[in-house]
């Protein structure tokens, strides 16, 4: 759960500090009041990459600081990295070229750490999120933990005798799946009908400006 949310310059927020008890909050108020704003700091913090339109008109650099309270260690980091006495630390800073900075427990992270840390912890929902279905990576793991603890060992397992097939660049699944949707769309096509036989035109006289 996220103890303490700290923004500052994300969005149209200048500085905001939230202390958050209970397990369950609501965020209210007018259009204009920053709510997007703390959706996109939350995003930020979640692991997703940076873009300069981020950040607020006029300043250099906008951060993120989030405060999770964890009921225990987190499988894909090192120990160093673990939370303390229950608690994580997770900042993301961006500047207005767009170039961003991750860090957990006050340590430089690489932003696929950040983001393989969070991604059981943090959860979005918004208006599009559910087009993640259709990665191709998100419905291999869907499919894998419906299977259960065995499924899940044969896969680690599997993993460390064959790291290839699942350390594969995200953007090689996206290639693929991008490549199968055109082949579809290209096979459901219909044949294109030219206008000169849809309106009995002579393309010879349509092209010196005369139809018969």
């Amino acid at each position: 759960m996220i103890s303490e949310l700290l923004v500052n310059n994300i969005g149209g927020i200048r500085e905001v500090s939230l202390h958050l008890k209970g397990r369950f909050i609501a965020i209210t108020g007018e259009s204009g009041s920053g709510k997007s704003s703390l959706v996109r700091a939350l995003e930020l913090v979640s692991g997703k990459r940076a873009q300069a339109a981020l950040i607020r008109a006029g300043v250099e650099e906008g951060e993120v600081r989030a405060v999770l309270e964890m009921d225990g260690p987190v499988a894909c980091l090192p120990d160093d990295l673990q939370p303390q006495e229950g608690f994580m630390v997770v900042k993301r800073i961006v500047s207005s070229t767009g170039r961003a900075r991750s860090y957990l427990q006050e340590r430089p992270v690489p932003l696929n750490t950040l983001t393989a840390a969070l991604s059981k912890v943090i959860a979005i929902q918004s208006q599009f999120s559910q087009l993640e279905l259709l990665e191709p990576g998100l419905q291999m793991e869907l499919l894998d933990n419906s299977g259960g603890n065995q499924l899940r060992g044969s896969r680690s397992e599997l993993s460390k005798n064959s790291p290839w097939p699942w350390n594969m660049n995200e953007s090689c699944w996206r290639s693929h799946a991008r490549e199968r949707i055109l082949n579809q769309d290209t096979r459901m096509a219909k044949p294109f009908s030219p206008g000169s036989a849809r309106w009995n035109l002579d393309p010879a006289a349509n092209r010196s400006g005369r139809s018969k």
